[in-house]
């Protein structure tokens, strides 16, 4: 395959790709990176690297929770709960030297990546069939069974 075939591969994903789809793929690369330091006890830096990647993203997610944004309370509080268990892992996991503390930590980020792409496919197949069936009827129907956008609206995830 030529570089250009490639390159515009690259775009068409880019351009059909969710905001749902991108935040689980900032999640999923979050726990890929835990789970190699889990593997590698003895490489220091692979462990700080991930938590410090993992801290990011967390502080992305919890940056848009303080912000004015539709999701309900009860997510909004569950999610900072989160966060602030994930805090105090990261911690325990820098200072004990115990990397099963990362399990959690792992399992948390590919649950929520497994909704958020759970939430695209939803929202996907709610637009095939608005689209297939136009009429006015239909999309009042489909509207109100529409999945949020995104559960974590206004998440900006951003490269380490």
């Amino acid at each position: 395959m030529s570089e250009t075939s490639i390159n515009a591969y690259q775009q068409q994903l880019k351009t059909t790709e969710t905001p749902q789809e991108t935040e689980a793929a900032v999640l999923e690369r979050a726990a890929y990176a835990l789970e190699t330091a889990q593997r590698n006890p003895k490489d220091l830096s692979l462990l700080e690297d991930a938590l410090r990647y993992n801290q990011l993203v967390w502080t992305s997610i919890q940056s848009v929770l303080d912000n004015d944004n539709a999701m309900p309370d009860q997510l909004v509080a569950n999610l900072m709960s989160l966060s602030i268990f994930i805090d105090r892992q990261h911690a325990k996991a820098l200072y004990d030297e115990d990397r099963n503390h990362l399990t959690a930590i792992i399992n948390i980020n590919r649950n929520i990546a497994a909704g958020l792409r759970d939430a695209a496919r939803l929202a996907m197949d709610q637009a095939a069939k608005e689209t297939a069936a136009p009429d006015a009827t239909t999309k009042t129907q489909n509207a109100s069974q529409e999945a949020p956008a995104s559960s974590l609206s206004g998440f900006k995830p951003t490269e380490a």
